[in-house]
């Protein structure tokens, strides 16, 4: 049983460490989450910038040295920071990267915590299997021990009623043998009474015939 108890511990902390592994990766997916939120918006904050230089450069297009300053502007803008942007397109790339990443351990370690629940969920079963054996092992020996102690008790009872039997019948032999007792001294003493009466008598001379 203690055994038991340490395996669940065990488990228990296996499952505590993989749920709080879980919540610092998700906490890592949402910051993430939040870094390519902002380069999505700045990406397309970038875009609708170029559409609108892009839109002014149409509308001069007929004069040739407003066209050429606009395309000019345009250079400078948007293909001189185009290391810049291209940075930025690795990190997307990299975010997706480590997206796919957090994606695959997410899944491993929800497989690992299934797995761990479906040996719990098993090891529970037959912990409560065992307990009602136990249980049923423990109500027979209560009930052994009923019976042996209503059988001792009435042995007992049987025992103490046989003594008082015999006493009875012991007190009632000692009270006969005191009669008999009484009976035998008084006899004891009628007799005595006879012979100091015959002793007492005078001799009247008178010699029976001999035999």
């Amino acid at each position: 049983m203690n055994a038991e108890i340490l395996h669940f511990r065990r488990a228990n902390k296996n499952l505590s460490l993989i749920v709080a592994d879980l919540n610092l990766r998700q906490k890592g997916m949402q910051k993430e989450i939040e870094a390519q939120n902002k380069i999505l918006e700045e990406n397309s904050n970038y875009m609708k910038s170029f559409e609108n230089d892009l839109s002014e450069c149409y509308q001069v297009k007929d004069d040739f040295k407003k066209l050429k300053k606009a395309m000019l502007k345009l250079y400078n803008k948007y293909v001189q920071n185009e290391t810049k942007r291209e940075s930025n397109v690795d990190l997307q790339k990299e975010f997706i990267n480590q997206r796919s990443y957090l994606e695959t351990c997410v899944k491993s370690l929800k497989d690992k915590f299934e797995k761990n629940m479906e040996v719990h969920h098993q090891d529970n079963l037959r912990i409560m299997k065992e307990n009602v054996d136990l249980i049923r092992e423990i109500n027979d020996l209560k009930r052994d021990k009923k019976i042996q102690l209503d059988e001792k008790k009435a042995q007992a009872m049987k025992k103490d009623k046989e003594a008082k039997q015999q006493l009875e019948a012991l007190k009632k032999d000692s009270e006969n043998l005191k009669n008999r007792i009484t009976e035998l001294k008084n006899q004891i003493m009628e007799q005595q009474r006879i012979n100091d009466t015959l002793k007492a008598r005078p001799n009247s001379g008178v010699r029976l015939p001999p035999i």
